[in-house]
């Protein structure tokens, strides 16, 4: 009878280990099948488990893993870094912590970066281990950086070349002045003045922009703050954009704001930023348009808006509309500017600790700009 109650109980015993086996075999198959490096550890810090690119990564001698001991490995691994002590430290906090999920990125001696990230294996509750996963990201760091000096030389290029054009636009603009004044009076000369002056402008606005972009990204771009109304500031802007509006035959129209209501602000740039929204309306819009401009108080901030029933934005351009370079295709249109506009108007609201965003319902529905800038507030001093 013993007999017979031993072989009953052998079968489940047997069965149990064979998916126990299964179980393992999967586990394993999966840890050598990503391309991380994986470590597993208890919570008195003895390993459980790891796969064979955690060795091949930290060059971990065989022995240290067959120890199954964390902290050789932790000493083993810390001997990569310039400043072992802060490596192994990091570990303490992490274990003392407890927390949940950690991320680091650890920087080599020999160069190599590693991002690190660590998550912990509970069972109702309860702390029993921790899972550590280390990716070996040092080409795209390499790529990343590559990107962000190109992108630095490409920045410099365009200030370097912006200064360059500067003074030969102000001489080609000063001469084609006295030609207007001095010139023969004929009709067809007098025109084609008119058109040097206006490409002359033009170019000189897109310089302007470049020399901007330039400050903006060196952060050289300085504030001369001062006490303005922004009525004051909303009547310089529309009279920055009147021949723009008037060549396109649009119809510009104001809402002022309570005439008490002030800014401190650097004034003109200020009007720069309504000016560009301004001239960015007339630009993406046929001609015989309407603009509107208004402004209020909402909340302890001064709002400007403007509003135009031009060719709208698609939904899928209004998180890209203030990066530099990007342009809205116009079909069967084309538009003056460099796109960079709306990106110095980014810059400079927010420099000024203001937000701006952009609305539309679509192609061919208009948008809307909406600037908020904080109220200037008069204190009893």
């Amino acid at each position: 009878m013993p007999a017979a109650f031993s072989s009953h109980v052998s079968v489940p015993n047997r069965n149990c280990s064979r998916r126990s086996r299964r179980w393992r075999r999967k586990q394993r198959k999966t840890l050598e099948s990503t391309t991380d490096a994986i470590l597993v550890t208890d919570e008195q810090g003895v390993i459980t488990d790891f796969n064979e690119n955690l060795v091949e990564m930290w060059r971990i001698p065989r022995e240290i893993m067959d120890s199954r001991q964390h902290r050789l490995l932790r000493d083993a691994i810390s001997q990569r870094f310039e400043n072992p002590r802060q490596y192994d430290s990091r570990i303490d906090e992490i274990y003392s912590a407890a927390a949940p999920q950690t991320s680091d990125v650890l920087e080599l001696a020999d160069g190599r970066v590693i991002e690190r990230f660590s998550k912990v294996q509970s069972v109702e509750g309860r702390i029993v281990g921790r899972v550590w996963t280390f990716r070996d990201i040092t080409e795209r760091r390499l790529t990343e950086q590559a990107l962000i000096e190109a992108d630095r030389r490409k920045d410099e290029f365009l200030s370097v070349l912006a200064h360059e054009l500067r003074n030969p636009l102000a001489a080609a603009l000063m001469a084609v002045r006295l030609l207007q004044q001095k010139g023969p009076p004929d009709p067809t000369l007098q025109n084609l003045r008119a058109i040097i002056v206006r490409q002359t402008l033009l170019l000189s606005k897109l310089v302007d922009d470049l020399l901007d972009v330039g400050r903006i990204t060196t952060g050289k771009m300085r504030l001369e703050k001062k006490h303005v109304a922004l009525n004051t500031i909303l009547k310089e802007a529309a009279e920055v954009c009147t021949l723009l509006i008037e060549r396109r035959n649009h119809t510009l129209s104001v809402q002022f704001a309570d005439p008490s209501l002030s800014l401190y602000v650097d004034a003109a740039r200020i009007v720069q930023v309504v000016s560009n929204l301004l001239n960015n309306a007339a630009k993406y819009m046929n001609d015989g348009g309407q603009i509107e401009l208004a402004a209020s108080e909402e909340d302890g901030n001064a709002v400007i808006r403007v509003r135009d029933k031009g060719f709208g934005i698609p939904r899928e351009m209004l998180d890209r509309i203030f990066q530099r370079f990007v342009q809205i295709s116009t079909p069967g249109r084309s538009v003056d500017g460099l796109g960079i506009g709306l990106s110095v108007v980014k810059a400079l609201v927010e420099r000024h600790g203001g937000t701006v965003e952009a609305a539309s319902e679509g192609p061919g529905k208009g948008s809307e700009f909406v600037v908020r800038l904080p109220v200037f507030i008069k204190t009893n001093e």
